[in-house]
């Protein structure tokens, strides 16, 4: 069964292939990995702005690839962060074509906290915001270490993070594809995340999904992630004492749920 796996915002779909060795369980599955739209190497459509960025808009972009690459077969659909705000909203759209979800770090409502918060605040702001926003992004252009470090500040094991070479061999490969990014395209984009909710949209989930998050993420809210279970039929809880990058974090527990996951959908 094809697995879809989507990247947070400021990634790209290189992020994630980094990972796939340290998940035998995938090695089974055909994979596509997916940029979230906006993101580099995929394109923004002409004149794009944050009103574009609606749950139609996500969906879409997420079906033309499984509708061209998968005809008449359903996918497993995976995504961290907006990654997984992207599989949860795909399903939503699409339920016929997926047969189980696995969202690590993701969300219904894209008001996020703390420092990627301030973020979206900035591209969503003034005129003097928005310049600081694309300035902030530019700095991370130039240095891949400083677009490295913003990861290891959503963290809580700071040290298991910075000692993961696959976290860090990962980041400087997706940072080859940022660099190349649109700076007021990623503004926009980032903007208009801020204004998603699809809360509503959750009872129309009826297949098997997987809900990851970390106790003391600081982005997600816990309150949020819980709303997930609560709202979504036949979902599975599995909290991590971690921050933001579950999979990073406590690398043994992540594998560990994946592959039990995957196995009971064969």
């Amino acid at each position: 069964m094809p697995v879809i796996i989507m990247p947070g915002i400021l990634l790209a779909d290189n992020y994630w292939a980094s990972f796939v060795a340290a998940l035998p369980s995938l090695s089974n599955h055909p994979l596509l990995f997916l940029s979230l739209p906006a993101h580099s190497p995929s394109r923004a459509p002409q004149n794009f702005s944050k009103c574009d960025v609606t749950p139609h808009f996500m969906a879409r972009a997420v079906d033309v690839a499984i509708s061209e690459l998968f005809v008449g077969k359903k996918v497993i659909v995976m995504g961290h962060s907006t990654g997984g705000f992207s599989a949860i909203n795909y399903t939503a759209h699409y339920p016929e074509k997926v047969s189980g979800i696995i969202s690590i770090a993701g969300f219904d409502d894209g008001h996020w906290k703390g420092g990627e918060g301030l973020l979206q605040r900035l591209a969503d702001g003034n005129r003097l915001s928005r310049l600081l926003f694309r300035s902030i992004i530019r700095v991370m252009q130039r240095s891949k270490l400083i677009y490295y470090l913003l990861s290891v500040s959503l963290t809580r094991n700071i040290n298991t993070y910075l000692r993961d070479r696959e976290s860090k061999k990962a980041m400087f490969e997706a940072h080859t594809y940022f660099k190349t990014s649109n700076p007021y395209v990623l503004q926009e984009f980032m903007a208009g995340v801020l204004h998603l909710n699809i809360t509503d949209s959750l009872k129309n989930i009826t297949v098997p999904s997987l809900i990851m998050y970390g106790e003391s993420d600081p982005v997600i809210p816990k309150s949020m992630s819980e709303r997930l279970i609560i709202k979504i039929a036949n979902s599975k809880k599995s909290e991590f004492n971690t921050g933001h990058m579950i999979f990073a974090e406590d690398r043994n527990k992540f594998c560990d749920e994946i592959s039990k996951f995957l196995n009971s959908l064969s």
